[in-house]
């Protein structure tokens, strides 16, 4: 593997692209051409660099999850519908008024239409979804924590449903820990083979279609629990598997350790193995950085954008230093095939795992004080757009893209958020989806 730390001269800066447009946007009914609001946000290595706001069309649907312990899981089926996976403390369904008893959550997977209505909603219970995906039949995979959320006794549920909402199987799998804040990642293989990381005792493991164990890939470090967490999973064009995630102390994934003993916050990892298991490379990015919240997503070149949120140390990042340590920030790199790295760039907001449209165009949910939700880049990470509520905080997570240019982005929001002139409302603390036009 090259160095992660060549890092190509973009624009006006040396090391990082120097961009992206930010702006406040308002989303009710603005036109193509028409007046955006002012709050920018700073983007590049020295986080300077600001480009005009461009506005935002409306939103076209929006739907509100009560009760929802943080925001809902979003895919599409083969077919480009939208399928959701949200846990809530309360319970949604038509004449339901109570939970079950001992239950403190229920799990819905919900599939729409074209017109937004429901072609089914299935419950699962006592589970909160941590990672969703769709296969090419139609079938959707849950990979989620079981209740209780506790590092004594909880553990992940892989559950597949069919093509029309039916449960097939639900397994239980290892232990998990870091208890409510424990991650996992989910993808299909083009095998139709499963494979998940998350924050438990191995790298990663693949199952057949069925739930049965194919593989587990183990590490050496210092101590069990408390190793860190895959966050993130890749299966490349050859089939490799990329695994990102978060390391709280020194590992061995198979080609020498990755961490130091003197760091004192998260840094973060990017790994690759054969689809064998076998150890290919591996390298640690933001050294002791305070790094959390990775996300992975596949260029149209073959190569990956790696994306996380930093909050410690310099805030140093490949060969991007940022100018204030002490803000959080998150940050995005593009890697080639090799891993090597295009391009950096910090953004002064948290960022959240992207999505790459048939243009190459880089969608990321963002969470930031001033409301932006929403930003797109383009393929080179030096221009773009972003959308924001137009009143109230509302912290996006996750984006999927949809036929015909839709954008569709699940968030939270407590009591009320405003994307345009009608709020949307809940008892506290809840969940957003939106449907916006291209």
């Amino acid at each position: 593997m090259r160095s992660m730390r060549s890092v190509a001269c973009i624009g006006l800066l040396c090391g990082c692209a120097d961009v992206i447009t930010v702006g406040k946007q308002n989303t009710d009914d603005i036109p193509a051409d028409g007046p955006p609001n002012g709050a920018e946000l700073s983007i590049g290595c020295n986080e300077t660099t600001r480009l005009k706001p461009v506005a935002a069309r409306a939103r076209l649907a929006s739907e509100v999850v009560p009760g929802a312990k943080g925001p809902c899981q979003i895919t599409l089926d083969p077919a480009g519908l939208l399928l959701s996976a949200c846990a809530s403390s309360v319970p949604t369904a038509v004449g339901v008024d109570a939970l079950p008893s001992g239950q403190s959550q229920e799990l819905f997977v919900r599939k729409r239409a074209r017109d937004a209505t429901s072609l089914f909603r299935t419950p699962i219970a006592g589970i909160a979804a941590l990672a969703f995906e769709v296969a090419a039949t139609g079938d959707a995979f849950v990979i989620g924590s079981r209740e209780p959320a506790s590092d004594a006794n909880s553990e992940y549920s892989l559950v597949r449903l069919g093509p029309r909402g039916e449960i097939a199987w639900q397994q239980a799998y290892y232990k998990m820990y870091d208890g409510a804040n424990a991650s996992a990642a989910l993808r299909i293989a083009a095998d139709g083979t499963l494979w998940v990381t998350g924050s438990t005792n191995f790298v990663a493991a693949q199952f057949d279609a069925s739930g049965v164990e194919q593989q587990k890939w183990s590490f050496k470090h210092g101590g069990d629990p408390g190793w860190g967490a895959g966050e993130a999973i890749r299966i490349l064009d050859n089939g490799d598997v990329l695994i990102a995630g978060v390391l709280k102390r020194p590992t061995d994934f198979g080609g020498g350790v990755l961490g130091e003993d003197t760091d004192t916050q998260p840094s973060g990892f990017l790994v690759r193995y054969s689809a064998s298991g076998e150890y290919l490379t591996g390298q640690v990015f933001a050294p002791s950085g305070g790094v959390k919240d990775v996300g992975l997503a596949s260029g149209l070149d073959g190569g990956v954008l790696l994306t996380a949120n930093l909050n410690g140390g310099s805030l140093a990042v490949f060969d991007c230093v940022s100018p204030n340590p002490s803000a959080e920030r998150g940050f995005i790199a593009k890697l080639d095939k090799q891993l090597s790295v295009e391009w950096a760039t910090f953004i002064s907001a948290r960022v959240f795992e992207p999505a790459v449209d048939a243009q190459g165009n880089i969608n990321l949910p963002i969470e930031d004080p001033d409301g932006v939700y929403f930003a797109t880049l383009d393929a080179t990470g030096t221009t773009g757009t972003t959308r924001a509520s137009s009143a109230g905080s509302a912290p996006a997570r996750h984006v999927a893209l949809g036929p015909a240019g839709l954008i569709y982005v699940s968030g939270a929001f407590v009591s009320s958020v405003a994307f345009g002139a009608a709020p949307l409302t809940a008892d506290g603390q809840a969940a957003y989806l939106l449907s916006i036009a291209p």
